[in-house]
């Protein structure tokens, strides 16, 4: 499915970004956000999208991304989750950070190719208004796309289902304990995605309590399955104590070649998780990540590694 997919990705990634115009000053000002965003991985300070040349060039440098959440939904850690996700015939998706959408182009790509009937509501919290205008886009793209009835064909024999997605855009912030008036309250969503925005703010997080995610993984009704993605995975333990706290949580990390994405799936009020080999190689992850500098992790966590081959180049 990967080699599909990718191949959907360029495609659909092209039409999307032909929609914008992008002058000779794009490539420094790319160059100018990618500096700021590799020192935010250690300031926590978030950098500034307000160029719209750097976000184009944003779009079209990491259109790779849209993989990242089938790929995550495919490690088969995550079978129980998918299995639940793809029941659904209606999905209503958060994704924090979310910017361009590169999942809600993902999701439907990967919903075309699993034959997935659903209807999938995304929604898109960012503080950059900016890109309102790139999720506007890829919206007009894949209803165009859905108008046509251009679908990929899917790889599973014997099944016909297709997802039609819709795309809004929330102007909202991350330390915020509260979602924006125009979205839905924390329980209606069955999935929801902190995209790369975590690292990049964490010098105010704890001022907040880490704003948005606690209040989501509170608020979440069970069942609902949430990804946590950044450049490292430093914060990962303190996330997963905060689910701790707000209920009861499968809670699977997810290894790349050097760090950890987050998978949880919350449960029904008063179950506990049984205790497995996979629970506990889970909390000795996290115990590793909390306990070991970040230069060393890399070595520490390929002693877990039955899924690094998975993730190879990913990140």
């Amino acid at each position: 499915w990967t080699s599909k997919h990718r191949l959907l990705t360029q495609q659909v990634g092209h039409s999307w970004t032909q929609l914008f115009q992008s002058t000779s000053s794009g490539r420094a000002e790319l160059a100018k956000l990618n500096r700021a965003l590799s020192i935010s991985a250690y300031t926590g300070i978030q950098p500034n999208f307000s160029n719209a040349e750097a976000r184009l060039g944003y779009v079209r440098s990491r259109m790779h991304r849209a993989s990242y959440l089938p790929r995550v939904l495919l490690t088969p850690g995550a079978d129980s989750s998918t299995e639940s996700l793809l029941a659904l015939s209606q999905c209503n998706v958060l994704c924090v950070g979310g910017g361009p959408g590169f999942s809600a182009l993902g999701l439907q790509l990967f919903g075309e190719l699993f034959a997935w009937d659903s209807k999938i509501n995304f929604h898109v919290i960012d503080n950059e208004f900016g890109w309102y205008e790139v999720v506007a886009g890829l919206g007009y793209i894949l209803d165009e796309r859905s108008k046509v009835g251009s679908y990929a064909m899917p790889i599973i024999e014997g099944k016909c289902g297709r997802p039609i997605s819709s795309i809004y855009f929330h102007l909202g912030d991350l330390l915020s304990k509260v979602l924006p008036s125009s979205l839905p309250s924390g329980m209606e969503f069955h999935l929801i995605l902190f995209e790369y925005v975590l690292l990049e703010n964490a010098a105010r997080l704890e001022e907040c309590n880490f704003g948005l995610v606690s209040s989501l993984l509170s608020a979440a009704k069970p069942g609902s399955i949430f990804v946590f993605t950044d450049s490292a995975d430093t914060l990962c333990p303190r996330i997963a104590s905060l689910a701790d706290s707000a209920g009861t949580f499968r809670i699977t990390p997810l290894l790349l070649l050097d760090k950890s994405w987050l998978l949880m799936q919350k449960l029904p009020h008063g179950q506990t998780e049984a205790y497995t080999v996979d629970e506990e190689r889970s909390r000795r992850i996290l115990r590793m990540i909390e306990e070991t500098p970040p230069q060393d992790r890399g070595s520490r966590l390929r002693e877990w590694a039955h899924d690094i081959e998975y993730f190879s180049g990913l990140g």
